[in-house]
C-alpha cells in the first residue's frame, strides 16, 4: 500500500512540477522555507485525497476500527470545549495523511534550502544555490 500511495504522490508531484509556470518558479525560489511544499499541497492535494481515499477506505474496511468510530467520536465531540474531530473516519484518516505527507515534505524542503549537502541532484545544486534563491553558487 505505502510503495503504490509513494509513486501517485510521485506523479502528482512531478505533474505538478511540469505544470509550473516561471512566475511560480520565481515565487518558491524568492519565497518561505516552505514555497514549495505549499505549491505542491495548493496543485495536489485534491487529486492526492482522490488517490489516497480509496486506499484507505479499503484498509480501514479491515478492521473494526470504522464500525466504533463514528459513535465514539459523536460521543466525545458532545464534550464542552473539546477541539471537533470528524466524525468520518475515511475522511479523518486521509486528512491527517495529508498533513503527515505535507510536513515531510516541507521540513525536507526546508533542509534543501538550508544546507547545500541536501542538494543531492544538480537540478537541485543549480535552483536553490541560484542568485534568485538568495544564494550565490560559490558556496
Amino acid at each position: 500500500m505505502r510503495r503504490s500511495l509513494f509513486a501517485i504522490t510521485l506523479l502528482f508531484f512531478a505533474v505538478s512540477c511540469a505544470n509550473m509556470t516561471i512566475g511560480d518558479g520565481l515565487e518558491i525560489l524568492q519565497g518561505e522555507s516552505n514555497a514549495a511544499t505549499l505549491y505542491l499541497r495548493r496543485n495536489t492535494e485534491t487529486e492526492l485525497i482522490q488517490a489516497f481515499t480509496p486506499v484507505i477506505t479499503s484498509k480501514l474496511n479491515e478492521t473494526a476500527a470504522t464500525r466504533y468510530w463514528s459513535d465514539l467520536i459523536g460521543t466525545y465531540n458532545r464534550i464542552p470545549l473539546v477541539r471537533q474531530v470528524n466524525p468520518d473516519l475515511v475522511a479523518y484518516a486521509t486528512e491527517n495523511a495529508m498533513d503527515g505527507l505535507f510536513l515531510l515534505v516541507e521540513r525536507e524542503e526546508a533542509e534543501i534550502r538550508r544546507d547545500p549537502a541536501k542538494r543531492v541532484t544538480d537540478l537541485l545544486r543549480r535552483v536553490f544555490g541560484s542568485p534568485e534563491a538568495g544564494e550565490s553558487e560559490a558556496r
